[in-house]
């Protein structure tokens, strides 16, 4: 019973194809410790060529008393030089965002 039970792992550990990393998810925790809530995925297609979209948002006031929200969202597109996710890439990305500062004071003067 154990022999069968061991074979058939065997044979359908080999039926099953192995492929390399496909996506990857990301977060900016930097980001995140400031009070954004973040997120990024990275999908491969090709064999050099990635696609990442991140984006972030923080919705909220602080407790400094002045307003600093905003939500930002970036698509790029990545070319590596070696393999996907690994080593040196060439990329191009569009970025989008919405900020709201206000109640701050601006260093020497500018926009009273």
């Amino acid at each position: 019973m154990k022999t069968r039970y061991i074979l058939s792992c065997l044979l359908l550990g080999g039926a099953l194809s192995v492929s390399a990393q496909k996506t990857a998810v990301k977060s900016n925790l930097l980001s995140a410790a400031n009070g954004a809530l973040n997120a990024g995925v990275e999908y491969a297609f090709g064999l050099k060529s990635t696609f990442d979209l991140f984006g972030s948002i923080r919705p909220w006031k602080r407790t400094e008393g002045y307003v600093n929200k905003y939500w930002l969202i970036q698509p790029e597109y990545r070319y590596w030089t070696c393999q996907k996710f690994n080593g040196s890439f060439w990329g191009a990305y569009l970025n989008g965002a919405q900020f709201n500062v206000g109640g701050k004071k601006m260093p020497f003067g500018l926009f009273p």
